[in-house]
């Protein structure tokens, strides 16, 4: 649960949260008229706030980290894992977030960084709360295609317009594999058979691709069938094992012998032409 929103500057009205539903208003004088909005007020600005603190990405000249907020640092006080704690995340370092409180049980403990701060990298932070938030560990799935908790928590934390268009996406252009895995995981179906499918989808997509090539010649050969590549093992299998032993009992190899033979019987019919010529 999240319990409390607070920045390092003055000027930023701290923002407590209890239990339940919590609405967030923007107050409007009694002078206000239709023409008046309640747009830029901060509202949109204190989900981006609790999204960078749980994690998200930070690129500079983006969201928080634009020159009007460099030197800011933003605190959310949450319980992670039956413990209550303050993480910190400053705009100047963002790969750094500082814990405060107690974490007791955690998969992942603070250390203190170059200037003898207590926290976590972002990529322990983030495994942090995929533990605490959705149970995650290292999955079964061998294949790329899992649930990550930033996408996870992307399905919550909506800081964008188009997440809002259908309950299923949290962006426009999110992948197909990412909608159907997330979804499944948070329905409590078997996301692993979702990222199998996507899987087998790679491989057909591949052979495809594959037999493309070969039909525009950008690969030589054919895709012979089954027994046409059975027999070409054996035969390759064949010739490896007979020049394996013809290198372990220091035999010469038959192809030598021929060539040896070649030359030979041209050396025959150079000194053959020679006598005619001097005749």
């Amino acid at each position: 649960m999240i319990r409390a929103v607070c920045a390092s500057r003055r000027g930023f009205h701290n923002t407590t949260f209890t239990a339940g539903v919590n609405l967030l208003l923007a107050d409007r004088s009694t002078k206000a008229g239709d023409k008046d909005t309640t747009n830029a007020l901060g509202k949109s600005t204190l989900i981006e706030i609790i999204d960078y603190c749980l994690g998200s990405n930070a690129p500079a000249g983006k969201g928080l980290r634009i020159e009007a907020l460099e030197g800011w640092a933003f605190t959310l006080e949450l319980a992670v894992g039956g413990n209550d704690v303050a993480v910190t995340r400053s705009t100047d370092e963002p790969g750094f977030f500082a814990i405060e409180g107690p974490t007791i049980g955690w998969p992942v403990q603070p250390a203190a960084n170059k200037e003898g701060i207590i926290g976590l990298d972002t990529k322990k932070w983030r495994s942090v709360l995929g533990w605490a938030l959705f149970g995650l560990s290292e999955p079964a799935s061998e294949t790329g295609y899992k649930p990550s908790v930033r996408s996870l928590l992307s399905y919550f934390v909506r800081n964008q317009a188009a997440a809002y268009n259908t309950p299923f996406k949290h962006f426009d252009n999110q992948k197909t594999w990412d909608i159907q895995v997330h979804n499944a995981f948070l329905l409590g179906l078997d996301w692993e058979k979702a990222a199998t499918w996507q899987q087998l989808k790679d491989q057909k997509n591949a052979l495809v691709a594959l037999k493309q090539a070969i039909k525009t010649g950008a690969v030589d050969g054919e895709l012979g069938s089954l027994g046409e590549l059975e027999a070409e093992r054996l035969r390759l299998a064949t010739q490896l094992e007979r020049e394996r032993s013809a290198l372990s009992n220091f035999q010469v190899l038959p192809q030598y012998r021929e060539i040896e033979g070649q030359a030979n019987a041209l050396t025959t019919q150079i000194h053959s032409l020679l006598i005619s010529a001097e005749s």
